[in-house]
């Protein structure tokens, strides 16, 4: 059951603190986070660019440079990322699309009140988590056989992962 909260707190983490707003061409500001769905036959000159199979629907950032107008606009589409030391490096592609080629436009935005709700619910969770392990008889006792003692717990600090994982409970 432990074992199971980290994978479930990230997940809702991960997937509940931005929505999608339904927005039009002529709102969309330079720097703004965007999901557009576009026409098929543009999607089809796209799909070689942004190497997938379906550009019908992506997500990019609306380009600072040139800023959008009536007749195009233009994202930069993540299109790779590659491990770069030890840390991840997204490949953007600056792509034009003309403002004809629009079926949908949403701009992404922080839900503040499903933040604080997740950060709240994580919180608890790890308060719970903490307080149970905190409160197990994890030490003492007795010596087996006649005249036997209380023993006191002794925690070998030699391998500090393995009192991290006691604590844990695996």
């Amino acid at each position: 059951m432990q074992r199971m909260l980290l994978p479930i707190t990230l997940v809702l983490f991960a997937s509940g603190c931005h929505t999608f707003q339904p927005a039009s061409v002529g709102d969309l500001a330079p720097g703004e986070s965007v999901r557009v769905r576009v026409t098929g036959a543009f999607s089809d000159s796209l799909a070689t660019l942004l190497t997938v199979e379906d550009a019908r629907i992506f997500e990019g950032i609306v380009a600072p440079e040139p800023a959008p107008s009536a007749s195009s606009v233009f994202l930069d589409v993540p299109v790779q990322q590659e491990l770069v030391g030890m840390r991840f490096r997204t490949l953007n592609q600056r792509v034009e699309i003309p403002t004809s080629a629009f079926v949908e436009v949403e701009t992404k935005r922080l839900d503040k009140g499903r933040t604080i709700a997740l950060a709240g619910v994580a919180a608890a969770v790890v308060g719970t988590v903490v307080i149970v392990q905190l409160n197990k008889d994890s030490g003492g006792g007795t010596l087996p056989g006649p005249g036997g003692g209380p023993v006191d717990a002794i925690v070998s600090l030699d391998r500090p992962w393995r009192v991290v994982a006691g604590l844990l409970g695996w």
